[in-house]
């Protein structure tokens, strides 16, 4: 799938994807970056199995950090691993963002934002072109929100999400809704380029 680049509870045991893939990524460069993030994930999860209330966005911020980094890799350098081990990683950001959103500011949407873009591209790997594109389109929603405020922080998102949306529209066979969505992806980014004028 051409693009740009949980199930899991907080518990004392701590294991998720993040644990399941610990030798995935041990063939090529980025590796370190990789498991820095693992060990990242496993230090905040130990810390929110303590104090959940204190410690839960920094583990989800964490999480998004890792599914980040997964996508970056796949698209430069090939997945470390399967996007089978690696789908929890993003299935629990997405759920703790999701919490986070619905309980607590308005600061947390911005992270189910990304959670639910940087999904799209396991869930699309793995067959589920419609999960894929239904979590697109939520991102979407959330980004456009969020421009109608801050316009100049998340124009850019909003373009990069319905651009990767468009693609996966194309693959299930959507034609007109891919375009319109990369029209919208390809007005915006002019809109970047000229200021917003």
């Amino acid at each position: 799938m051409e693009t740009t680049a949980g199930t899991d509870t907080v518990d004392t045991a701590g294991t998720t994807g993040a644990d399941t893939v610990e030798t995935a990524g041990a063939d090529t460069a980025g590796t370190d970056m990789l498991s820095a993030l693992r060990e990242e994930v496993r230090a905040r999860r130990s810390a929110a199995a303590k104090d959940r209330a204190a410690h839960l966005p920094a583990l989800a911020e964490s999480l998004n950090r890792l599914a980040r980094a997964v996508n970056a890799r796949a698209m430069r350098r090939g997945l470390p691993g399967r996007w089978e081990d690696w789908l929890p990683v993003y299935e629990e950001a997405v759920e703790l963002h999701r919490s986070l959103a619905v309980s607590g500011p308005a600061s947390s949407v911005p992270g189910l934002a990304a959670s639910l873009h940087h999904i799209a591209l396991p869930l699309g790997e793995l067959g589920r072109l419609p999960d894929a594109v239904e979590c697109g389109r939520e991102a979407v929603a959330l980004y456009r929100a969020l421009c109608e405020s801050d316009p100049g922080t998340y124009r850019p998102f909003l373009a990069r999400t319905l651009h990767d949306l468009a693609v996966d529209l194309r693959e299930l066979g959507r034609g007109a809704d891919s375009r319109d969505a990369e029209s919208e992806a390809l007005r915006l980014r002019q809109e970047e380029y000229t200021g917003g004028r």
